[in-house]
């Protein structure tokens, strides 16, 4: 599913991908202690979240500058 002209997503029951294509690469590992069972893997342009709800980022985040991206719990594509 195409989100924005430069982000695309694709999501199942404990698993999300999402890429982004941007002018820079990440390269890492994303844990928040607030969701321990949610794993976000940075290889370049994807990120791959592994865990419960994957596809959603707090509303916390929404405004962040370390926002992971995803849906957002009040997105109509949930």
């Amino acid at each position: 599913m195409r989100l924005h002209r430069k982000v695309w997503l694709w999501w199942g029951k404990g698993w999300a991908v999402q890429l982004y294509r941007a002018a820079y690469l990440y390269v890492g590992v994303h844990v928040d202690l607030r969701r321990p069972l949610l794993l976000d893997v940075h290889l370049g342009w994807l990120i791959i979240a592994l865990g419960v709800k994957a596809v959603e980022t707090l509303p916390i985040d929404r405004h962040r500058h370390t926002c992971r991206g995803f849906l957002f719990a009040d997105s109509p594509v949930l």
